[in-house]
């Protein structure tokens, strides 16, 4: 193994371990802005694998499956934040999509018995407060 494919590889579990400390603590934004810096350091890492045709060398073996078991643990609790926050934002936009059905339906005109409309009360407030 190459120390290119070996810098290529510490690189990308560095990112991807930046990445799962935002999914962590639900800081989407930080999360989001990680993405680019997670999609250059998986092309250079298969770049690097695709560069590399000899054997790894026994030194190297080691060195080479630990980082392998890293990437590969930090993948899977990768994916599982990332399905976490993902249900989050479902459940935000459930209830966002929620009041604002009932906002709507407080609002619509309602008719008596002879066609003429009913005085309706006032719709309530609705608050929404999001932390950026």
């Amino acid at each position: 193994m190459t120390d290119d494919l070996l810098a290529s590889a510490a690189r990308l579990a560095d990112v991807i371990a930046a990445e799962n400390s935002a999914l962590l603590v639900l800081d989407l934004p930080a999360a989001v802005a990680s993405a680019a810096g997670k999609q250059h350091a998986a092309e250079a890492f298969a770049a690097a694998l695709r560069m590399q045709t000899k054997p790894i060398a026994p030194g190297n073996r080691r060195q080479a499956e630990a980082i392998g078991r890293q990437l590969a643990a930090l993948g899977e609790e990768n994916r599982r934040l990332l399905q976490r926050a993902i249900a989050a934002q479902r459940r935000v936009i459930e209830i966002i999509a929620r009041a604002s059905r009932r906002e709507l339906a407080s609002r619509a005109t309602r008719y008596g018995a002879f066609g003429a409309p009913i005085a309706g009360t006032r719709p309530g407030p609705i608050a929404i407060s999001s932390r950026v």
